[in-house]
């Protein structure tokens, strides 16, 4: 004790009370004492101070101890209460005791004073901890018992007889059950039949175990029985304790209705997911979404409906049905059906973009719809397949027992078909990126790489069966004046008729591809004999007489035709285009508009191109090449950003020549190498130095597949680098998709390091290679040039548009900036403005123009905006 104790004296003789405080000091306890003799003394006392003893007088004038033993207990029953009184008799004493006092002594013997106020001390504070730890529990029962009636959960207590002793609210809500109606009732009531022994066999089990509790990852599912008899599945933890009576156990039970209708849910859509993602095509992933659908959801027929291609009507592109009979002949009738929009249930479907549910098909309007009446089919729903606002499909079910209207079903279709329309999306986008990876854009005729592919397939073929192919180049005549003076978008028109025409003029079997520009390539199969050839060439020939019709006017075009001949010419694929070649140009000599079949004395072309060889090789040492520069305009601010540097041959004889004479040759002869390294040298040299009104121009070169491909000589890019003092953080390299896949580990460690540099790299002309996106993770890449085959239709063809707009989100999306290149016209401008494209050059914006040109144009800038209005210089100017 080693506090001060309070201690309220209640006497009437002031001399005893200080007897009292004396004996308490003396005894070694540190005291404050205070005397009242009176009741309203005493009251006022308690009210206004905390007291650690009291003792008191049992006789008082006026007012006795009980009444003051009375007034303290009713102020603190834990308050040690001792009589010290002169005359007390030990029947007075005991009735204290009774009333609450804690100990009596007489004044005349004070020696266990001391010892019973520390025993009633201890003991008051020892009630007082239990008094603390009884009101403790009584609020946490009353809190358990609050939790378990507001739990979300179901609390069901049953006794050791498995009687039910507790019956929660939301068991209340979940079993159907009030409290009254099922408390005292046997725990099997809320159990179905078939599994209330197993249940109780688990019971057991676990009384057995000596587990004290079963928690939630221990969590059990069951199936529980409602009052009205309807079944749900339930999930149930279970917990034992001990009473007075016995063992005794808590369930806490959860309704999982709504949790495993949501797992059918996505189950049901990651089947029809991986069922359509794993199908090779559309066609096919469409009908193994169909069989998914009507197998998970017990429906006995489906059916899917596209638009027909240039028709506005729909047609059933595949049917799934189960193996019941009499539903041939509705499938055949929907496979017949040609419906447009509005028009029977897929019609209005697609037309609508929502779905449609049809309770009773017997009183259908639609003849189609009577006969899957007559099939037997009650019940139909249509919902659409899109992705975004993309329509795909409508996709049909049929069931033969009637259906009413199930919303929730009705959200699974949407759910699922919305997955599915994100599946058909991607595999639409993958079929056009295979396709435009093996094609060629303008006239989606077969491109080189696929050309080469069914050559050699055809001479396979060939060399099985002893028969001839014959492989043509064919030419146009004058198809560069038609460019010049028509323009490139007549130019491009003439081609694709072209390439109509040639496919129209050969068989089923044989092959018609455009290699480049002008250039068309065909493969005949399985000939007989030489002659066979001959009248397709005539064919061939004969269709250019008639005029093309093009920007108003009839156009009179004609074509050189070379053709050789396996195995008889040569058993080699190259070899076969290179005799093809040779002859086409004989006939070009002999004065177009025919055809000339190889043979060996034909040199005379392989003579010239030998010349202009020298002729390179001599313009390389003399340094007859300057790059001249096309602006890169910044499409939000107009801004000029950068200029890509395009070679020009100043040739003493000629002038100056474009690059389309003699890149191809430069390439075939690894000319190309050196001829890269002088443009870099040059344009370093030419923008070492930047304008003050743009000083962040960028450079942008293009690689070709021989510098690229070549470590060494991506390394003395640093050297060029360094040797001019050329920023390279201002450099960037574009070069092609199917360039980046051919590059091996050398080269992409050399890219590297010269991206560690700051030097940027570009892929230019994107989306006529394989388009395959899988380079971007691997090397240093941070833009992406749309290539002018995209840009040319974009005010006319949706599907251009939409590509171009899907490559800008894909590009962002990874976090690469875009230009657009090859931009003519103002439309062209704005349409990339609003789509979020970053820049982008073109004859719109500027054609390529020398050095002295370009700086002169940015120092007549006002605040280094370029603008969108330029009109080309010369309309003559040929796009590179």
């Amino acid at each position: 004790m080693g506090e001060r104790l309070h201690v309220l004296i209640v006497e009437d003789c002031e001399d005893d009370a200080l007897l009292l405080t004396s004996h308490l000091r003396e005894a070694g306890l540190d005291c404050a004492c205070h005397r009242v003799d009176r009741d309203e003394m005493l009251a006022e006392a308690l009210a206004n101070h905390g007291w650690d003893l009291v003792l008191a007088d049992y006789s008082l004038p006026g007012f006795d101890g009980m009444q003051a033993l009375g007034r303290v207990r009713a102020h603190d029953p834990y308050l040690p209460f001792i009589f010290v009184s002169g005359e007390i008799g030990e029947d007075v004493a005991i009735a204290a005791l009774k009333e609450g006092a804690s100990d009596y002594l007489m004044k005349d013997n004070l020696r266990r004073l001391v010892p019973a106020i520390r025993r009633e001390l201890r003991d008051a504070e020892l009630r007082r901890a239990q008094a603390r730890a009884e009101r403790r529990l009584r609020e946490a029962e009353a809190r358990y018992r609050n939790i378990v009636a507001l739990a979300a959960d179901a609390v069901v207590c049953t006794d050791a007889r498995l009687r039910i002793t507790l019956f929660n609210h939301s068991a209340e809500t979940v079993f159907g059950y009030s409290h009254a109606e099922i408390v005292g009732q046997p725990l099997s009531r809320l159990l179905p039949e078939p599994v209330r022994a197993r249940h109780e066999e688990q019971i057991a089990r676990f009384a057995e175990s000596g587990e004290a509790i079963r928690i939630a990852a221990h969590r059990a599912e069951l199936v529980g029985l409602r009052k009205d008899g309807s079944e749900f599945p339930a999930e149930i933890s279970i917990s034992r304790w001990h009473d007075d009576e016995g063992p005794a156990y808590v369930a806490i039970v959860r309704d999982i209705t709504q949790r495993k209708r949501d797992q059918r849910i996505l189950h049901l859509i990651q089947n029809v997911t991986l069922a359509a993602s794993e199908a090779h095509d559309v066609q096919t992933a469409l009908g193994e979404g169909l069989r998914t659908l009507c197998e998970s959801l017990d429906w006995s027929m489906a059916q899917v409906w596209v638009a027909k291609a240039g028709t506005g009507q729909l047609e059933c592109l595949g049917t799934w049905c189960r193996n019941e009979a009499g539903l041939e002949a509705f499938r055949m009738a929907s496979i017949a059906a040609a419906p447009g929009p509005n028009e029977d249930l897929p019609g209005w479907v697609w037309a609508s973009g929502q779905e449609r549910w049809l309770d009773e098909l017997s009183g259908a309007r639609s003849t189609r719809l009577q006969l899957a009446s007559e099939a037997g089919l009650r019940t139909a729903v249509a919902v659409p397949v899109a992705a975004g606002q993309q329509k795909f499909a409508v996709l049909e079910l049929f069931s033969r027992r009637p259906r009413p209207r199930d919303d929730h079903l009705v959200r699974i279709l949407g759910t699922a078909m919305s997955q599915l329309g994100v599946v058909l999306q991607r595999k639409l986008a993958e079929a056009r990126l295979r396709h435009m990876a093996h094609h060629d854009y303008l006239t989606e005729l077969p491109n080189r790489a696929l050309f080469a592919e069914r050559l050699r397939q055809a001479m396979l073929d060939a060399t099985r069966h002893q028969r001839r192919v014959a492989v043509a180049l064919l030419d146009l005549n004058q198809f560069k004046t038609v460019n010049d003076t028509l323009g490139h978008a007549v130019g491009d028109e003439l081609l694709r008729e072209v390439g109509a025409r040639l496919r129209a003029g050969v068989r089923e079997s044989d092959v018609v591809a455009r290699l480049s520009g002008d250039e068309f390539a065909l493969i005949l199969q399985d000939l007989a004999r030489p002659d066979d050839a001959t009248i397709v060439a005539d064919k061939v020939l004969a269709s250019f007489r008639a005029p093309f019709r093009l920007a108003g006017r009839d156009l009179h075009v004609g074509a050189s035709l070379g053709m050789t001949f396996f195995p008889d010419d040569t058993r080699d694929a190259q070899l076969l285009l290179r005799n093809a070649d040779i002859a086409m140009y004989r006939a070009k000599e002999a004065g177009g508009s025919c055809y000339r079949f190889y043979a060996e004395d034909m040199s005379v072309r392989l003579q010239a191109r030998l010349a202009l060889e020298n002729d390179l090789r001599r313009a390389i040492e003399a340094e007859e090449f300057e790059p001249h520069y096309q602006p890169i305009v910044n499409l939000r601010d107009g801004r000029l950003i950068g200029l890509e540097a395009l070679v020009r041959w100043q040739r003493p004889e000629r002038g100056l020549v474009a690059p389309a004479e003699f890149v191809t040759l430069a390439e075939q002869t690894g000319l190309i190498a050196a001829l890269g390294m002088q443009v870099l040298r040059a344009a370093c040299r030419d923008w070492r130095d930047p304008p003050e009104r743009a000083p962040d121009l960028r450079i942008a070169l293009n690689v070709s597949p021989r510098q690229l491909l070549d470590a060494e000589h991506m390394e003395r890019f640093e050297t060029v680098l360094a040797e001019t003092g050329f920023d390279p953080a201002r450099l960037e390299i574009e070069i092609t998709e199917t360039m980046l896949m051919q590059a091996g580990q050398p080269v992409m460690d050399a890219m590297r390091r010269l991206s560690e540099r700051g030097v940027r790299y570009s892929i230019d002309d994107f989306g006529t290679g394989y388009s395959s996106l899988a380079y971007l993770k691997r090397l240093p890449i941070s833009q992406l040039k749309i290539d002018r085959s995209f840009i040319q239709d974009l005010s006319t063809d949706a599907n251009d548009a939409a590509i171009v707009r899907a490559i800008i989100s894909m590009a962002h999306g990874l976090g690469l900036s875009v230009v657009a290149e090859g931009v003519e016209t103002r439309a062209q401008y704005e349409f990339l403005r609003a789509a979020g494209c970053d820049a982008a050059q073109g004859h719109f914006l500027g054609p390529p123009a020398p050095p002295a040109t370009v700086r002169a144009r940015v120092r007549a800038l006002a605040d280094a905006s370029w603008g969108a209005g330029y009109e080309a210089e010369s309309s003559s100017t040929r796009r590179h």
